[in-house]
């Protein structure tokens, strides 16, 4: 195969081609774009990325750290979902065990009420003083989150039993 001389008119295809070719380099260094015809980066172009990373590692240790107090904050103050406690009186405020099987027997209507709110309810006097059995309350005792709940709606409502009850699950 022979080579094929150029031409006149080859020649200055050629250069135009060049000289369009630097001019979109430059254009698309002027606007910003990240990379140019031949395929290289900017310095400019390095320091936006570099700039856009910062910030974004910036925002992910900022919402990091927001959530980590958040979390600490409120462990502190008694948890996300704090546990339903109870508690009876002191021993020393107890009413006598009479007074308590009076009061059950004068609200057994509210006694036949709570233990109908669920299957694992009982309503029952209890001794809860070692020391001393003749001091007593009533108590009412479930399984069931949702048993407490139907337990403590019903007491509020209809204002107790008139003596102590302590609520406590099983």
């Amino acid at each position: 195969m022979t080579p094929v001389p150029p031409t006149v008119g080859d020649d200055e295809r050629n250069r135009s081609n060049a000289r369009s070719a630097s001019a979109r380099t430059v254009a698309a260094t002027q606007q910003g774009d990240s990379m140019s015809d031949t395929g290289t980066t900017t310095p400019a172009t390095r320091r936006t990325r570099t700039d856009r990373n910062a910030t974004i590692i910036i925002l992910i240790v900022a919402t990091a750290t927001i959530i980590g107090l958040s979390l600490i904050g409120t462990t502190m103050l008694g948890g996300i979902l704090p546990a339903r406690s109870t508690t009876h009186p002191p021993c020393t405020e107890l009413p006598h065990v009479d007074d308590v099987k009076e009061a059950l027997l004068t609200h057994s209507d509210l006694a036949n009420d709570i233990e109908s709110q669920g299957d694992t309810i009982r309503v029952a006097i209890a001794t809860p003083c070692t020391a001393n059995t003749t001091l007593a309350l009533i108590e009412v005792s479930y399984t069931r989150d949702h048993e407490l709940d139907a337990i403590d709606d019903l007491l509020t409502q209809r204002n107790g039993f008139g003596v102590p009850v302590h609520v406590t699950q099983r």
